[in-house]
């Protein structure tokens, strides 16, 4: 499975939007109001616990799969001493896809997590401080 889902793809391109336009806080040195602080946490949480799901279990299944795959070659390991480093080799280029979309869902579930830290420091400071936009200013 090297195609990512659409519906996957759908939910990273929040993630994705939303870091753009984090960026331009940052770029453009004006702060956001409040609500949009709060849209945004909500999204993020929202793209987060849809892929950590998604990640947890590619992680179990690369996991299962490739421990699977090690006893199957230990087992049926011909004549002659076993080498476990054969194996080990061998068992990990048997789940190279689920290694890659495990991969691939960690880097945009730890993208969300970053964001909605992000979000709720902005939220937390603009409580003590002026720097995120009220309405109406």
């Amino acid at each position: 499975m090297k195609e990512i889902p659409k519906k996957w793809l759908e939910v990273t391109q929040q993630i994705e939007l939303i870091g753009d336009e984090l960026r331009k806080v940052i770029k453009d040195e004006r702060g956001r109001t409040v609500e949009q602080y709060r849209t945004w946490l909500d999204i993020l949480t929202g793209c987060y616990m849809y892929l950590e799901p998604l990640f947890s279990k590619y992680s179990a299944l690369k996991r299962n799969n490739e421990d699977a795959k090690y006893v199957e070659i230990k087992n049926t390991w011909g004549d002659g001493k076993f080498v476990s480093a054969v194996a080990d080799r061998e068992a990990s280029d048997s789940v190279s896809k689920y290694r890659y979309v495990r991969d691939w869902l960690e880097g945009w579930v730890k993208a969300a997590e970053s964001g909605i830290y992000t979000c709720r420091r902005h939220l937390s400071e603009g409580s003590k401080e002026s720097n995120i936009t009220k309405i109406g200013e």
